[in-house]
């Protein structure tokens, strides 16, 4: 779908295959680590789990939806055992370098299934360059609801067992200083709707007309604009990456001075300032005029 408005429709998702993981990742007491001026650390390792999936199954894509402080995630279960492999070795990183608990757990789409779940997922096409998976089904809130209860089922399982090794987090990058709001705030609304059938897309079609009404287009409200994009140089905005790419100390060190490297030279590209090949780097900024909104859609019906 290319219009936000239909992610409304049930009918515009499909079913899960049956022979797929839902895979959902959390960080125990999240809120208490962010109240201590830790939000990049929560926020950069709940990303991290990602980049860790994406790593071990290949090329092969996947839907996800990232969630801040964790994320949900649909595999084939062919991949289940490198997965499950390179998630203990999240879950071991997770307290090791960064003093926090990551909270893992999967389940087969069958056998959750069975026990009456709901998982469907769609795909929302932001532009050529972005699409972002949408999931809806009351799978999705009951897996969370076993998770961090630290319940099991017949078809869910929690990952308790570490592997003390690093995994593989190439391609995760955190090189952008913080963006500022165009509009001088940023809302988050999370809905969910009491009401089930034709009426949950009503509800659900009535508040996203409404939040156009009010904020207008996407361009409108996308918080990402070409004149709030900069890269960042110090050490202590550039420590997530370091920890989760640099290894031990002397290469993070490495690591740091790579990254100031490519940011001073990004920095020039960015800004028009060199060519290469007779490309100009700065008309690759307009790529920002692409970029997603903030509004995701994650919802769960019965």
């Amino acid at each position: 779908m290319t219009k936000f408005i239909d992610a409304a429709k049930l009918s515009n998702y499909k079913d899960v295959p049956d022979n797929w993981l839902v895979i959902i990742t959390d960080i125990a007491n999240s809120t208490i680590a962010i109240s201590e001026g830790r939000y990049k650390d929560v926020n950069s390792l709940g990303a991290a789990v990602i980049a860790a999936v994406r790593n071990a199954i290949g090329k092969e894509k996947f839907p996800f939806i990232f969630g801040g402080d964790g994320a949900i995630l649909l595999i084939p279960d062919s991949h289940k055992d490198e997965v499950v492999e390179v998630l203990k070795k999240m879950k071991y990183f997770a307290l090791s370098s960064f003093d926090l608990d990551l909270r893992i757990g999967y389940g087969s789409i069958r056998e959750l299934r069975k026990e009456g779940c709901v998982f469907k997922t769609a795909k929302y096409k932001f532009s050529e360059y972005y699409q972002q998976a949408l999931f809806r089904g009351s799978g999705f809130e009951e897996v969370e609801k076993l998770l961090k209860s630290g319940s099991k089922s017949a078809g869910f399982c929690l990952i308790e067992d570490i592997i003390e090794d690093i995994p593989d987090l190439s391609g995760f990058e955190c090189r952008w200083n913080s963006v500022k709001s165009n509009k001088g705030f940023t809302l988050a609304l999370l809905i969910k709707a009491r009401l089930r059938g034709d009426r949950e897309t009503e509800i659900y079609e009535s508040i996203i007309s409404e939040i156009f009404r009010i904020f207008g287009s996407e361009n409108d409200f996308n918080p990402i604009s070409e004149k709030n994009l900069n890269l960042v140089f110090s050490y202590k905005k550039l420590k997530n990456e370091i920890i989760l790419r640099g290894g031990n100390s002397f290469s993070r060190i490495k690591y740091y001075f790579k990254l100031l490297a490519l940011n001073i030279a990004g920095s020039f590209f960015f800004n028009g300032l060199l060519t290469k090949k007779g490309t100009h780097w700065g008309e690759y900024k307009k790529v920002s005029d692409k970029m997603p909104t903030t509004l995701k859609w994650t919802t769960w019906s019965e």
